[in-house]
């Protein structure tokens, strides 16, 4: 006879909270990350722009993902189920600093109460600067500090969610007109190991247009973010291009590319004319940058025209070759294949 024990099957109960929700803690291959079963169950409670910041709560995963949820949607239950289960984070409603805290009460919460003593702030020209963090930066002074040694004349930083900072930056004699971008993501990327988008906004003359601004340039940026993934900065009005292009329907995209198909695979040849562009069409100033000679650049636009039959030395035609170069940029593949 056997008498060896018999093992009893044990089976763990999850509380009821968790059975209602029926959130697993287990990685399995093949079913929802964990990510995605968070806002399958809380689609009501994930945030948008629009949730204040004191209404956010940011959830981390194991993983480095990331998801923003609004308190106001959540029962007391799941907001404590939330924090046992994760790390949390709640951003606070307001800075507690001025004149930061009269700024985020007028732009971000959109409270005229504020308006008065922010605008005390802003007696020169200035413009907003758009920052957005794959992930929530922790609260590091020296972070803070070197933002504002890159934007000189920085009023204020309004944190607009825990991944989008907003820069008051005043056009004082420390501006410069052309910052260099590149330099401060790949700054930040490295010492700080934060990767960041930036978008910075349009020159505001007056005081008085600060607001309507903030309007306009919050819904382009809200806009454009899935695209720094592919682009890391956009500036002025270079944003709303890209904003308009992202709005078109898939067969207009289709029809707007069509003439480049004559170009396809030769990036260096793209690459050329996109530099051509951008030095407003000045063959010896674009050659200096790809360090050719004029010559060269010059046999490479004719190579263009010829192919494209877009003769880019006029501005309409450049101006749709713009056009057609940044949709081809951002889109995931060439609609032709």
């Amino acid at each position: 006879m056997n008498n060896k024990p018999v093992a009893k099957a044990i089976r763990f109960s999850y509380p009821p909270l968790l059975q209602r929700h029926s959130i697993s803690l287990k990685s399995q291959k093949g079913i929802l990350t964990m990510i995605n079963r968070l806002k399958t169950h809380f689609p009501h409670a994930v945030a948008d722009a629009s949730t204040p910041a004191g209404y956010q709560l940011l959830v981390s995963l194991d993983s480095g993902e990331q998801l923003i949820l609004d308190k106001r949607e959540l029962s007391p239950d799941e907001t404590g189920m939330l924090k046992k289960l994760f790390d949390t984070k709640e951003p606070s409603s307001s800075p507690y600093n001025e004149p930061a805290r009269s700024f985020h009460r007028w732009l971000i919460e959109g409270n005229d109460d504020g308006k008065a003593k922010a605008s005390e702030h802003v007696k020169r020209p200035c413009r907003f600067v758009y920052v957005h963090f794959s992930a929530h930066p922790e609260n590091d002074p020296d972070l803070n500090e070197v933002i504002e040694s890159f934007f000189p004349g920085t009023v204020v930083q309004l944190w607009r969610t825990p991944q989008d900072l907003v820069i008051v930056q005043e056009i004082n004699e420390w501006f410069e007109d052309t910052v260099p971008f590149d330099s401060i993501i790949d700054t930040l990327a490295t010492d700080f190991f934060i990767n960041i988008g930036i978008y910075a906004g349009s020159l505001i003359p007056s005081p008085d247009d600060v607001s309507q601004v903030f309007t306009r340039e919050i819904r382009i940026y809200d806009g454009i973010k899935p695209l720094f993934a592919k682009k890391k900065s956009f500036h002025e009005q270079e944003a709303m291009i890209y904003f308009i292009l992202l709005q078109l329907p898939r067969d207009m995209k289709h029809t707007l590319l069509e003439p480049l198909a004559a170009i396809r695979g030769d990036s260096e040849l793209k690459e050329t004319i996109t530099i051509y562009l951008r030095h407003n069409l000045n063959t010896s100033s674009a050659a200096k940058e790809m360090y050719l000679h004029r010559n060269t650049m010059q046999y490479r636009l004719d190579k263009f025209i010829e192919k494209t039959a877009l003769d880019i030395k006029h501005f309409p035609n450049a101006a749709a070759c713009y056009l057609m170069l940044a949709l081809e940029g951002i889109s995931h593949k060439e609609p032709w294949d």
